[in-house]
C-alpha cells in the first residue's frame, strides 16, 4: 500500500467537494455526521465541514458568527 498523503486542510476541502459554478456554495462529497451536517476530521476530532471550510479559507470563527451549512 502506498504511503498516505498528508493534505492540508484546504487542499482536502478541495480534493473532497465540487463547486456550484456561480452559486458560492460547495458539495461536500465525504461522510455525513447523524445530522446530516458534512463531517471530517482536523486535528483528530470531528468538526462539521462548512466550520473547517470556514476556518481554512477565512481563519477562526469569530465569536457569535452563525456559519451556515447550506446555500441559502
Amino acid at each position: 500500500m502506498p504511503p498516505r498523503r498528508h493534505l492540508s486542510l484546504t487542499d482536502h476541502i478541495f480534493e473532497n467537494s465540487i463547486p456550484v459554478p456561480f452559486a458560492g456554495c460547495w458539495i461536500w462529497m465525504l461522510g455525513c455526521n447523524p445530522d446530516g451536517y458534512g463531517s471530517i476530521v482536523v486535528g483528530g476530532k470531528d468538526t462539521n465541514a462548512h466550520r473547517a471550510s470556514w476556518h481554512a479559507f477565512r481563519g477562526p470563527i469569530p465569536n457569535g458568527l452563525f456559519v451556515c451549512h447550506t446555500c441559502d
